[in-house]
């Protein structure tokens, strides 16, 4: 299980609706993940908004954000007050499971006050262009994939102001010293109390909507030997051999 492998990252660059932190909130509080999985993938999955749920080693007392829409009306509206109109871009795939979620997204949001305009693009190709090139996207469907077995390195590069993965997301200064704070951290349990305070800080800057974490499964053969696990969920086949039938 992959934590915050399905998710919709949200631009905060000037002159996009996330560069508003209330916007980004209202966003969050108006998402339902269980509504979205329900839809898109009935009966499979694990619906969460959680950093680390309940499986992760990484899981902690912190709790995310709730389902609020009456306190996401309220930021909402804020934001308008000062010149906010509420358009909002959706940017996702085509297939079944994106598009579902795109319009299930749709739904919880305009409930809110949003006005939600879809941008179903035909290629995984042309969603990466859009999020991570030319960053001219709102709010995306997107995976930023926390690794279980080494987590550092993948919320430096997609969380700390000098990552190389932000794609737009807000960054700021505190989230930025929780994260070298957890490269320096000694033992698992310091470690995890680090966890709890980047999910408290995750709140308040809100850079992505969190839905769940991704499953991934690698199977092969018995007959195949000596393949070699990465943290990465790829394989090494360097000393791989066949054995007798």
């Amino acid at each position: 299980m992959v934590s915050l492998g399905n998710t919709a990252v949200i631009n905060a660059t000037p002159g996009h609706p996330g560069a508003d932190p209330r916007v980004r909130k209202a966003m969050h509080l108006a998402m339902q993940p269980e509504v979205i999985y329900r839809r898109a993938y009935p009966g499979t999955g694990l619906a969460s908004n959680a950093l680390f749920p309940e499986f992760s080693r990484w899981h902690t007392d912190a709790e995310p954000l709730p389902y609020d829409p009456g306190k996401a009306r309220e930021l909402l509206a804020a934001a308008k007050a000062d010149g906010y109109d509420g358009k909002v871009t959706w940017l996702d795939a085509q297939d079944p499971a994106s598009r579902t979620t795109a319009l299930a997204a749709k739904a919880m949001l305009e409930n809110v006050g949003f006005d939600v305009e879809l941008d179903l693009v035909r290629s995984i190709a042309d969603q990466i262009t859009k999020v991570s090139v030319k960053k001219t996207y709102d709010v995306s469907g997107w995976g930023i994939s926390w690794r279980e077995a080494g987590p550092f390195a993948r919320m430096y590069a997609t969380l700390h102001a000098k990552g190389n993965l932000t794609v737009g997301m807000a960054t700021t200064p505190k989230m930025s010293a929780l994260i070298e704070e957890l490269r320096g951290a000694e033992g698992e349990e310091e470690q995890r109390a680090v966890m709890g305070r980047i999910q408290e800080q995750w709140n308040e800057d809100v850079p992505a909507l969190a839905l769940g974490p991704q499953p991934e499964l690698i199977a092969w053969p018995e007959r195949v030997r000596g393949v070699t696990g990465t943290v990465n969920s790829m394989v090494l086949l360097d000393d791989a051999w066949l054995a007798r039938d």
